[in-house]
């Protein structure tokens, strides 16, 4: 029987989300259940592994990361959701606190691209 990804995470997310500009970005390293699928019937921009090779600790993140355009990014794994209030409490704390929030944008030159490749396709939209 082929495992289902949880539609929990991106509910979680998105109900906190309607108050801010954002993006969901669900990063796919290849795997064997309705992850692409889900995501896209939620409205997530998917993108994915082009070679199972590439799979390594953290790679789900990374290819978020660089995908991502906003001011913030918050990652979570697919098995997380988020408690209520989470995000308001969050951006509120950054938006007082500066210094404990670092634009992704600004710090993309910084990440070291841990694929053995460069190939991250987003051609499974």
């Amino acid at each position: 029987m082929k495992r289902r990804a949880s539609k929990k995470p991106i509910d979680s997310v998105r109900k906190q989300l309607q108050p801010y500009p954002h993006q969901i970005i669900v990063a796919d390293s290849l795997s064997t259940d309705n992850t692409r699928e889900l995501a896209i019937a939620k409205g997530a921009m998917v993108v994915c592994l082009d070679n199972a090779a590439d799979r390594c600790c953290g790679i789900g993140h990374q290819l978020g990361w660089l995908y991502s355009e906003g001011d913030y990014l918050l990652l979570l794994d697919g098995d997380m959701e988020l408690e209520p209030g989470f995000l308001d409490t969050a951006v509120e704390f950054l938006e007082t606190h500066p210094e404990y929030a670092e634009s992704p944008a600004a710090s993309r030159w910084m990440m070291p691209l841990t694929m053995s490749s460069n190939r991250a396709s987003s051609a499974c939209i």
